[in-house]
């Protein structure tokens, strides 16, 4: 503020006091001063009063959200290239394809999915894509029970949870085996009796269902697709999700596949926790540091543009740059809550969660950010605990000019939200 202002400011404050006896900041806050038992009211005072929650919320989310696309941005274009290029990443990755691929001619060696030879041209279909081979895997269960009346089929090639059950010893007939596939589902889609095979017999309204899906060219209808996904999420899905898991646990070289997967993987977690870290150190450093060390207010770039600012309320001064390192540490703390999705671009949003060390210091971010809640619901003004614990106000910066014509007319300052709390400028001076 130029000093011609300033003295135009004065002149009209003086005029205000002579017609009005009295200097009123803000009628608000003069009554709460006037419910303090322990305040008298004087003509030569001057108000401070903290700027509207909604500006202060307004400014930490504007902070917090720009500080995660600068994570973002150096965690996808700075950190993981930089990650990349330096480590043996594309060969690791090669290498858990490799694994993979062994993984999944295990299961084709052991009967435990069928590999489509002839697909037709018009399906995408893949061999080592477990999805793509355990649909076709489902299909021929399908057909085995639709057909095996009609053509002889083995069973061992078409009805795969029978035949590893039966050379796992897990049951000594098919007999046996139909009895705890058929369960009790009262709306069973099979006869109440075995064949001569003792195998279960699918009724002919559901035969008539699946056939168009062995035709080729045909298709069947809607009450077919219901009536194929219920046959599937009924019989085959819990059948074969057991059967794959009893033999990933229990194969030897399956095993023994999964766990060097499975420490390459963990090598990548710490390849990209740490790559989050060091996007969320980088941008908190510039958001919360390198900005209001710059700025002479000591401001984040958000406070900067709606105009707030931070004031000691023992000096009513602009906080020295001391103090603004201090809350650099705090800001950290409120904001590693993000830190987790950071990831998520790359990692994916259901996987974040396995980023074990992301996701422990984001709760317990979330839980300091709860307790700060908390205590801002506790006080009259709303403060945070960064702002109790520093003795801090936020203010507009209007509010911080106004406080300079004060200070020029030697006027009392109080502080709205510590009545007891006054400090003239008479005794700063001396």
């Amino acid at each position: 503020m130029k000093k011609s202002q300033i003295a135009q400011k004065i002149s009209e404050n003086k005029k205000r006091r002579e017609e009005e006896k009295t200097f009123k900041r803000h009628d608000e806050v003069e009554e709460k001063l006037k419910q303090d038992p322990g305040y008298e009211k004087k003509d030569n005072e001057f108000i401070i009063y903290p700027a509207k929650l909604g500006r202060r919320v307004l400014s930490f989310l504007g902070d917090f959200f720009i500080t995660f696309i600068l994570c973002i941005f150096f965690y996808e274009c700075v950190c993981m290239p930089i990650g990349r290029s330096f480590g043996d990443y594309v060969s690791k990755s090669e290498q858990i394809d490799t694994l993979n691929y062994q993984r999944i001619d295990l299961l084709y060696e052991n009967n435990i999915i069928l590999e489509n030879k002839q697909p037709s041209e018009d399906l995408n279909y893949d061999k080592y894509n477990f999805e793509d081979a355990q649909n076709y895997t489902s299909e021929q269960f399908i057909y085995f029970y639709t057909y095996k009346e009609e053509k002889d089929l083995n069973p061992t090639n078409y009805e795969v949870c029978y035949a590893y059950k039966l050379n796992t010893n897990q049951i000594s007939s098919a007999s046996e085996y139909s009895n705890t596939l058929k369960g009790n589902n009262p709306n069973t889609p099979f006869l109440n009796y075995l064949d001569e095979n003792g195998f279960l017999i699918l009724k002919d309204e559901y035969k008539d269902y699946f056939r168009p899906l062995f035709v080729e060219g045909d298709s069947m209808s809607n009450k077919g697709i219901e009536a194929f996904g219920d046959f599937l999420s009924d019989y085959f899905n819990p059948n074969f999700s057991s059967m794959v898991e009893n033999f990933s646990n229990n194969n030897e070289e399956y095993v023994s596949l999964t766990n060097q997967i499975n420490e390459i993987n963990s090598s990548f977690s710490s390849f990209y926790q740490t790559s989050a870290i060091l996007s969320f150190l980088t941008s908190s450093i510039i958001m919360y540091l390198v900005v209001p060390l710059i700025d002479k207010k000591c401001r984040t770039p958000l406070k900067i543009i709606l105009k707030l600012e931070y004031i000691d309320t023992k000096k009513f001064n602009n906080i020295k740059k001391s103090v603004a390192v201090w809350l650099f540490f705090l800001n950290i703390l409120e904001n590693l809550a993000m830190v987790m999705f950071i990831p998520f671009i790359s990692f994916g949003i259901t996987n974040i969660f396995s980023l074990e060390v992301l996701l422990i210091v984001s709760i317990i971010s979330i839980c300091y950010d709860l307790i700060c809640i908390f205590v801002a619901a506790c006080n009259s003004y709303n403060k945070s605990f960064k702002e109790i614990f520093f003795n801090l106000i936020v203010v507009d910066e209007k509010t911080m000019d106004e406080l300079m014509v004060a200070r020029m007319e030697n006027l009392d300052v109080v502080k709205d939200n510590s009545f007891l709390e006054k400090k003239t400028n008479s005794e700063e001076t001396n």
